[in-house]
């Protein structure tokens, strides 16, 4: 029974002393019971891992996801005990898929949760893929492994190249597939309108138009 009592409640164990006292009125003397619940932690105090998975900045869940994209990991914990207030330390850490190599380790990130008893918490740590591949993440409370990945997808995150068309104002002669240029300023995304400085853009095919003369 204090084993999964400890358990259920993150090793706070309740102990309850029962008893009877005797009460003395006037030349009358009685017995009344009494109750103590007293509460103890058989293990140091620790948070509780209940979920996590990979969302967008407006918190859905996804499984894909395109290269400079900033994704999130939502990780969510919980203090299962009933009188104890905890701090525990929450470490995600994301990895990259390697074919035949062990998967390389592109962010760690550490945080520092405290909750009152029987309350949940939610963090998002923020990412930004720059390789087209697979990524995963494991999730440490107080330095415990508490979750790691599957290697499935989903819930594995699968990043892949946008399309990005590029528009000149002016024709390059010498434009040809296969070439490669670097461009002063930024290339912009058109569909979200963010941008990215000291751009090299590698040309895999070109298409010439010409406006009509009104």
């Amino acid at each position: 029974m204090v084993n999964q009592a400890s358990a259920a409640y993150g090793g706070e164990v309740k102990i309850t002393l029962t008893g009877h006292a005797t009460a003395h009125l006037l030349l009358m003397s009685t017995r009344l019971p009494f109750s103590v619940d007293e509460y103890y932690m058989a293990k140091e105090p620790a948070l509780q891992y209940t979920s996590s998975r990979w969302v967008d900045m407006n918190r859905q869940i996804i499984s894909s996801g395109l290269v400079y994209d900033q994704v999130q990991i939502e990780v969510s914990v919980k203090n299962p005990t009933r009188k104890q207030t905890i701090t525990s330390s929450i470490k995600v850490v994301v990895s990259r898929d390697i074919f035949l190599l062990p998967d390389e380790k592109v962010k760690e990130d550490l945080q520092s949760v405290t909750l009152s008893p029987g309350s949940t918490d939610t963090n998002y740590v923020g990412f930004t893929p720059t390789q087209e591949s697979g990524y995963h993440f494991d999730v440490f409370i107080d330095g415990e492994k508490v979750y790691t990945q599957p290697n499935d997808f989903p819930p594995r995150l699968q990043v892949s190249k946008g399309v990005t068309s590029l528009t000149l104002d002016e024709l390059w002669s010498h434009l040809s597939a296969g070439s490669t240029y670097s461009l002063t300023g930024k290339l912009i995304r058109a569909d979200t309108g963010e941008g990215v400085s000291g751009a090299t853009i590698e040309i895999y095919d070109s298409d010439i138009e010409w406006d009509d003369l009104l």
